[in-house]
């Protein structure tokens, strides 16, 4: 019985320092969820090609949506006519990184990690909208 309570316990202390953050995650994911992304995004992607594709890796990161939320926008874009690489570019990037899992990497494991994720999470979504927009 001891060891339970010592598990509650220090379930109950993480969850007081990651409280604040969690909120603040949820609160920003709540806002962007808000808007129409699909709209906004779609402005955007239609500009120079190379451009929209860096500009959907860095919108996909500040897209509060999982793997399964960004496949209808994704839908929507290609039937609105956006371009398929930047489109490409976005669905992968956008489950890698989100706000809210920003800011809880940033709680968790600091802000220098937390900018590196973001980094990579950006490349990582770019390269294949390359190779669409090269094939």
């Amino acid at each position: 019985m001891e060891n339970v309570s010592n598990v509650f316990y220090v379930v109950y202390q993480e969850v007081l320092i990651m409280g604040p953050y969690f909120l603040l995650s949820v609160f920003i994911g709540a806002l962007l969820k808000t808007y129409k992304i699909d709209r906004w995004l779609y402005s955007f992607l239609n500009r120079s090609k190379i451009v929209s594709i860096i500009i959907a890796a860095i919108a996909g990161e500040a897209a509060p949506m999982c793997s399964c939320g960004i496949l209808p926008v994704f839908v929507t874009l290609l039937d609105m006519g956006a371009p398929l690489s930047a489109s490409v570019s976005l669905l992968i990037a956008s489950p890698i990184m989100s706000p809210d899992a920003f800011i809880l990497t940033y709680g968790i494991l600091g802000y220098k990690m937390a900018f590196i994720t973001l980094f990579v999470a950006v490349f990582i979504g770019v390269i294949p909208g390359f190779v669409f927009f090269y094939l």
